[in-house]
């Protein structure tokens, strides 16, 4: 399969959560250590670029035709990221890679963008077509690798931040065990974003704390404002 890549411009200029936050959670952090996890374009890798120039950014992609608009938007955003050509999963060697394909029956993107490359996964389809328009007609054998054999491979004893862009990855449960708070979600139906801090970090805490408090404040405000005057 061969995909072609796409103006980024106007996906770029809307802000996704994480571009919106992770200047409050990181701070003056020069070099953050970020995993882009299902970069697909690299569109995402773009944006943590832009706003930490001298972060450490991993983006995986275990799909070939993926990897070539990543190394083709990098050179034309001039993105200093390492491209991991593996899927991230629990064991490590081969695995099977489902490889979405189609086009949606209406082109809200616009006639020049890559619709059916976004929904590939370790996982096989239940049913298709997905949402009526989403195939998986080609298999693929991939390497897998897991999060730990990785870091220990490339010396990370930490992480800042991971985005993870993979169908089929139910995390919520294992993020909520390990200490990590949903403090912001957006749904658009069939998809969506979360954004998980982790609450053991002093500095994670008070800002959410800080952004508990003036979220409180604004609904008082907009409370007292609804109420009506003694005398009126």
């Amino acid at each position: 399969m061969s995909l072609h890549p796409v103006d980024l411009e106007s996906c770029l200029a809307r802000p996704n959560p994480p571009e919106r936050f992770l200047p409050q959670l990181l701070g003056r952090r020069p070099a953050p250590v970020i995993l882009d996890v299902g970069a697909c374009e690299g569109d995402d890798t773009i944006r943590y670029f832009r706003l930490f120039p001298r972060a450490r950014i991993f983006a995986f992609e275990p799909l070939p035709a993926n990897q070539e608009i990543i190394r083709a938007n990098s050179s034309k955003y001039g993105v200093t990221a390492e491209l991991v050509p593996v899927a991230l999963s629990n064991q490590s060697g081969p695995g099977v890679f489902h490889v979405s394909s189609g086009t949606p029956p209406a082109l809200f993107s616009g006639e020049n963008w890559n619709y059916g490359n976004k929904s590939s996964s370790l996982l096989a389809p239940a049913a298709e077509p997905m949402l009526g328009w989403i195939s998986f007609p080609d298999r693929i054998t991939v390497t897998c690798e897991t999060l730990d054999a990785f870091c220990k491979v490339r010396g990370l004893g930490s992480m800042d931040f991971v985005h993870m862009d993979v169908q089929g990855a139910d995390i919520e449960d294992l993020l909520r065990r390990a200490g990590f708070k949903l403090v912001h979600e957006e749904s658009r139906g069939v998809e969506g974003d979360q954004l998980y801090i982790n609450l053991r970090f002093p500095r994670n805490c008070a800002w959410f704390i800080l952004r508990r408090a003036r979220s409180i404040a604004s609904f008082l405000i907009r409370a007292v404002g609804l109420r009506k005057p003694p005398n009126a």
